[in-house]
């Protein structure tokens, strides 16, 4: 599936919500009714898309550093009128559409990363951190491994040195 595809199904599942507020408030007659800086729908494409970053830099890039950005105090008033289920029901409605057509035998698969310490070997710069403060130094590697989770195998990994872009798969 095509990430514009999978865009559109994500904003159409908010503008259901969006466009029906007085499902998703917790003042049905009062939230939303007015026109404000930031909509019910700016609202829950805000958080959705939200980062890792301060509330203040994801309002900034969310709204390209515009002079009508709200402030994060009003951004966060329009976010308590929101009920939970709103999000609950973008969620259930995208995953609907999208696995419309999926086998029911589809594979799940998880990701994760680690570090492994490997045995210490000073000439291989690629993966060697020298100690700091008295600690010996040590050799690591990172791998990722995607793991399937029904049949309980690892379908595929890739490991990497810790201070080279060099990856062994």
């Amino acid at each position: 599936m095509k990430p514009k595809h999978i865009k559109k199904v994500l904003m159409s599942e908010i503008n259901k919500v969006a466009n029906n507020p007085k499902d998703y408030c917790f003042h049905p007659d009062t939230d939303f009714t007015r026109k404000r800086k930031i909509s019910m729908k700016a609202v829950l494409t805000g958080i959705i898309g939200m980062g890792s970053g301060s509330l203040t830099n994801e309002l900034i890039d969310f709204f390209h550093a515009s002079p009508q950005m709200p402030t994060p105090s009003a951004f966060l008033q329009q976010r308590s009128k929101i009920k939970p289920e709103a999000f609950r029901s973008i969620f259930d409605g995208f995953n609907e559409t999208i696995t419309k057509g999926f086998s029911e035998k589809m594979p799940i698969f998880a990701v994760d990363g680690s570090d492994i310490q490997i045995a210490t070997n000073p000439g291989d710069t690629g993966s060697y951190y020298p100690g700091s403060n008295g600690q010996k130094g040590y050799n690591l590697l990172h791998l990722n491994a995607l793991y399937e989770i029904d049949y309980h195998i690892y379908a595929d990994s890739i490991a990497n040195s810790g201070s080279s872009d060099h990856a062994f798969r």
